[in-house]
């Protein structure tokens, strides 16, 4: 991704519609913003072939964390909103819907440097809670101190999801570096030789270790197959029925099309359903 598409606005050409005749205005960019894991994973190659599909209606792509994508949706100051966990009853009962338009991998992510390879589930929980302080203690370098990095929000989506597949109701340390967005972490883990956090697919992109949990990697094969344990879905997020731009825009990602262009970096409805046949046993 260039240094042009990773800043916090980016203007995309987009169309007007994709039926014969538009039913929003052109008149002003429309505002879409979104978290970084689905900012990076999917939906600025999204918006880009959204454009190539329909036109001109501009659209304004904004970088920020899901409690600021989905305040934005419900407080009527974007068309939508893109998130990475699901919505909070309060924010379901202040009328936001959620769509499942797509799957990710949670990942634990180290700088290259780090000779670890593979970590269980426990040995994650571990270092998070602050009981595992050592590399050393899970097959690194034996005095080199662990560096936790982190999210400054509790509601952020990788926090949330982090917290329900791997804590399990136990606390993140509070001695840790807090960033305002997983873009801010995952350039943070490609400097910190001591460092470990955990980000989306996002971090695919960036000059960072992806560690395998329980043996399997956070790939293709091991998502569809059910062996890598942490994949969530991906949500578009509306005031009410997705309607005018977001309804159109929503049409395009869940088609054929837009379901390609999900799958350049992040996971299909179709990969979705095999990882759930696999985990079911092949049924």
């Amino acid at each position: 991704m260039t240094k042009t598409r990773n800043n916090a606005w980016i203007r995309i050409l987009c169309a007007a519609v994709l039926t014969a005749a538009p039913v929003w205005s052109a008149a002003k960019p429309a505002k879409i913003v979104s978290c970084s894991v689905s900012f990076d994973a999917y939906l600025t190659d999204m918006a880009d072939a959204f454009a190539t599909k329909t036109g001109s209606t501009p659209l304004q792509l904004i970088r920020a964390g899901v409690p600021v994508a989905v305040a934005a949706a419900l407080n009527n100051k974007s068309e939508f909103g893109c998130g990475c966990r699901h919505l909070t009853p309060e924010e379901q009962a202040r009328g936001g819907v959620e769509t499942e338009v797509g799957y990710d991998m949670l990942v634990i992510i180290v700088h290259p440097s780090n000779p670890v390879e593979d970590i269980s589930l426990d040995q994650v929980r571990g270092i998070f809670s602050g009981k595992i302080t050592d590399w050393g203690q899970v097959g690194g370098v034996k005095g080199r101190p662990i560096v936790l990095v982190g999210r400054e929000s509790a509601g952020a989506g990788v926090t949330v999801s982090f917290m329900d597949m791997v804590m399990k109701g136990e606390h993140i340390s509070d001695k840790r570096l807090s960033l305002a967005n997983s873009g801010g972490i995952e350039q943070e883990m490609e400097s910190n030789p001591y460092g470990i956090a955990v980000s989306g697919l996002s971090a695919r992109k960036r000059r960072v270790k992806l560690l395998k949990l329980e043996g399997a990697a956070p790939d293709s094969e091991h998502f569809r197959n059910g062996a890598y344990p942490l994949a969530r879905p991906l949500f578009m997020v509306t005031k009410g029925p997705p309607q005018g731009l977001a309804k159109h825009f929503l049409d395009f990602v869940v088609s054929p099309e837009g379901q390609t262009v999900m799958g350049r970096n992040a996971y299909t409805f179709e990969d979705w359903a095999q990882r759930t046949r696999a985990l079911a046993g092949g049924r």
